[in-house]
């Protein structure tokens, strides 16, 4: 579509069009909407593109979690080592996307098409995206993202996402000295 037309089926003015490809100007709600339509695109899923969740930010809250003090000593992992690096990053790994699904509008849809590093994994996440969509409410939505930030490592038990055999293979992938990054890989776009 040329610029034309789209301003003619949008009825977003060119100009107005032109500073938001610049990045010169923010996207009004009403101007994303009427380009989303003419362009035939879903809002939605364009939102659920802009909400992922960073893996690093997730690893650290995890290190901040006191839980992770506890695991740590409860699992006989030496401290301020490349065992409690690979620990924090497993768990965070999966709190990222449990987040991302946490955010987004279509979480059955994002959950169906990600890749998982292991078949349990996989279940458990289609599991919690179902509920996510049938059973959760907004606000209870919001509580748990403030779980995940807060203490990870219980919000992920407590929602069925904390993958012992996941953990273990990063634990013992980290024995072998052989590298180690199965994380779920949440789709950047999905099929329409």
């Amino acid at each position: 579509m040329s610029l034309r037309e789209v301003e003619k089926e949008s009825g977003v003015r060119r100009s107005e069009i032109q500073r938001l490809e610049a990045g010169s100007q923010d996207f009004r709600l009403i101007s994303f909407l009427k380009l989303c339509a003419a362009l035939g695109l879903p809002p939605a899923s364009i939102l659920d593109q802009a909400v992922s969740c960073s893996r690093p930010y997730y690893i650290e809250r995890v290190k901040g979690d006191p839980q992770f003090s506890r695991e740590i000593v409860s699992r006989k992992i030496p401290a301020r080592s490349m065992y409690e690096r690979r620990f924090a990053s497993a768990i965070g790994s999966l709190a990222a996307p449990a987040a991302h699904l946490l955010r987004c509008s279509s979480p059955t849809v994002i959950a169906a098409y990600a890749k998982y590093p292991r078949p349990e994994l996989q279940a458990s996440f289609v599991k919690f995206s179902q509920k996510l969509a049938f059973e959760i409410e907004p606000l209870d939505r919001l509580s748990l993202i403030k779980g995940i930030r807060a203490a990870p490592i219980d919000t992920l038990r407590l929602l069925g996402l904390l993958d012992e055999g996941y953990i273990t293979e990063a634990l013992s992938s980290c024995k072998k000295g052989t590298p180690w990054t199965p994380f779920v890989l949440l789709p950047d776009a999905v099929p329409r």
